[in-house]
Parts: structure tokens; sequence; C-alpha cells
């Protein structure tokens, strides 16, 4: 869905109203200082946050955990669930403090 709001295409068919989210307008982007996604499928396929289309550029970073079989070539499906404990959270708060 964060990827949907900042104008990036959803992954595959959607399924019902699922995957049809309009992105955000972009008088808006004014508004939000930086976006960061966990585990993103979208980066997976070439679609990161962080290569956003204006005017969401630059705002978004894209954290994925070492064997993340959802946003990596990973094989470890535990990698996915604990981004709470790892970096991650000081890594994306770094990027956005920055932003700031």
């Amino acid at each position: 869905v964060v990827d949907m709001l900042l104008g990036i295409p959803p992954l595959g068919n959607k399924v019902g109203d699922i995957g049809s989210a309009p992105p955000l307008p972009s008088s808006v982007a004014n508004k939000v200082a930086g976006v960061a996604v966990f585990g993103n499928p979208a980066a997976k396929f070439g679609n990161p946050v962080s290569a956003a289309a204006p005017p969401y550029t630059g705002k978004g970073i894209d954290v994925c955990n070492d064997g993340d079989p959802i946003c990596s070539g990973g094989r470890n499906p535990f990698a996915h669930t604990n981004y709470e404990s790892g970096p991650a959270t000081n890594q994306a708060a770094g990027f956005i403090a920055g932003l700031l």
C-alpha cells in the first residue's frame, strides 16, 4: 500500500479493491518528510520506495533484513518477522532524521 501511495505500481493483479489505491496527491508531498518501508516486496522486483518518482524522490528507504525472501533473494522466512529487534529500525530512523 505504501508503494502505491507513492505512485509505484502494485505487484501482480489486484484482488477486489486491494491493489487499486490511488497515489497521494502531489500537493501532500511537502508534508511527507520521509518514508521507511521494512521488507518491501516491490524492492525484490526492482520497484523500491527509494526509487520513487517526483515528488517523493529521495524521501524513501527500503530496509531488507539479510536473508529475507520477501524483499530479496534470501531463503530465511524468519528474517521477515524480526525487523523490530534488529538494526533496521535505527537505519530507518537515521535516514528519516537526516531528512528533517
